[in-house]
C-alpha cells in the first residue's frame, strides 16, 4: 500500500511540475519575432551582407529578418538574378553558362561542376558548386533593398584558364 501512496505522491509533483515548467520553457525557447529580429540586426551587418552571412543564418533568423510579403518574385526576380549571375561570371566569381527557358519560365546556370535551376517563385534546385554560387544571388535579388548590377552587354561566357600543360600540348600538336 505504501507503494501506491508513493506513486501518488511522486506522480502529483511530477504532473504539477510539468504543468508549471512547460510554459516557462516555451517562453525561453521561442523568443518573439521582434526579439529575434533585434538579435539578427545586431549580429549581422546588412549594409555589407553577403553570401557568407547568408550561409550562417538559421531559418528562424531568415524569417525574422526578412518580411516574406515584400520579397521580389516572378519575371522580375529572374531578370535580377540573371543580371547578377552574369556579372559574377564576367567578374570571374562564378564559372557557369546561363540560359533563360520558358514553360515554365526559369533560369538555368550550369557547368561541368553542377547546375542550378531558378524558378519564378524563388525556389532553386540543383547540385554542385553552381548551386552553391547561385543560391546567394537568388536570396539577395529577392530583396527590394538589394540593387543588382546592370545586365552585362552581349553573351557572357566563362573563361577557362589554360594551364601550361594544355598550352604545351596544343603547341606540339
Amino acid at each position: 500500500m505504501s507503494d501506491g501512496s508513493d506513486e501518488q505522491e511522486s506522480g502529483e509533483p511530477s504532473d504539477s511540475g510539468a504543468e508549471t515548467g512547460t510554459p516557462d520553457t516555451k517562453e525561453v525557447e521561442e523568443p518573439s519575432v521582434e526579439t529575434l529580429r533585434e538579435q539578427v540586426e545586431e549580429k549581422y551587418d546588412f549594409d555589407n551582407f553577403g553570401p557568407d552571412d547568408m550561409a550562417r543564418m538559421t531559418p528562424e533568423e531568415w524569417d525574422a529578418a526578412f518580411d516574406i510579403e515584400t520579397w521580389i518574385t516572378g519575371t522580375e526576380l529572374l531578370d535580377r538574378v540573371e543580371a547578377d549571375v552574369k556579372q559574377r561570371v564576367a567578374d570571374r566569381e562564378v564559372f557557369a553558362r546561363l540560359e533563360r527557358l520558358s514553360n515554365p519560365e526559369r533560369l538555368i546556370a550550369y557547368s561541368d561542376e553542377g547546375y542550378a535551376v531558378v524558378y519564378k517563385d524563388g525556389s532553386v534546385a540543383g547540385e554542385g558548386t553552381v548551386l552553391r554560387d547561385v543560391k546567394p544571388s537568388v536570396a539577395l535579388c529577392s530583396m527590394d533593398e538589394y540593387d543588382p548590377p546592370e545586365m552585362p552587354e552581349g553573351t557572357v561566357l566563362p573563361d577557362r584558364p589554360r594551364s601550361q600543360r594544355e598550352l604545351g600540348r596544343s603547341v606540339t600538336e
